[in-house]
């Protein structure tokens, strides 16, 4: 009884964790292309935050990079800029791949084919994992709706006092 109760509660704690899908299809890259997906981490997913996900590329010779940038690098590095920070670079053909990230942000995840001499179709598939729900509540919707609903509320209150003083009124 005791172990399973354990193993329920340490399923809970599994259960915990959350994901979002980031990738999930085949690209044709053409020669010194790239192919990107832009996604954004929030505070309640930075624990833990790891991208895990896995590549093929036909054909199977031609290796692609893959990078991680922060948006502001992933401009200087598509304006071929030198100062660029690269979170996680990889140059392979196929396998599995775990990205760590590290905190909150917009992002971008990069398979460039630009230096080789073939185009390239590649199937990708990555997911954004996390400890938490990864919940991110905005005060700002919940206060700007708590003041809709008040305002609603005081709408038909508004109503129901002068429908019941144009019905007094009949009398």
């Amino acid at each position: 009884m005791k172990l399973l109760l354990a193993l329920v509660l340490s399923a809970a704690g599994i259960a915990a964790a959350g994901s979002n899908e980031l990738l999930d299809d085949t690209l044709d890259i053409s020669v010194g292309q790239y192919r990107y997906v832009s996604f954004r981490v929030q505070p309640a997913q930075t624990d833990s935050a790891v991208i895990r996900g896995s590549i093929r590329a036909n054909p199977d010779t031609t290796a692609l990079e893959v990078m991680l940038f922060h948006v502001d690098d992933f401009i200087r590095w598509r304006n071929l800029a030198a100062d660029t920070d690269t979170l996680y670079y990889s140059r392979t053909a196929s396998g599995n791949l775990s990205i760590p990230v590290s905190s909150c942000g917009d992002y971008y995840l990069v398979l460039s084919n630009r230096g080789n001499m073939t185009p390239v179709s590649v199937a990708a598939r990555f997911t954004l994992f996390f400890e938490g729900s990864g919940v991110e509540y905005d005060s700002l919707k919940i206060a700007l709706d708590i003041a809709l609903l008040l305002m609603a509320v005081s709408a038909i209150i508004v109503l129901v006092v002068r429908a019941f003083g144009v019905m007094k009124r009949k009398r």
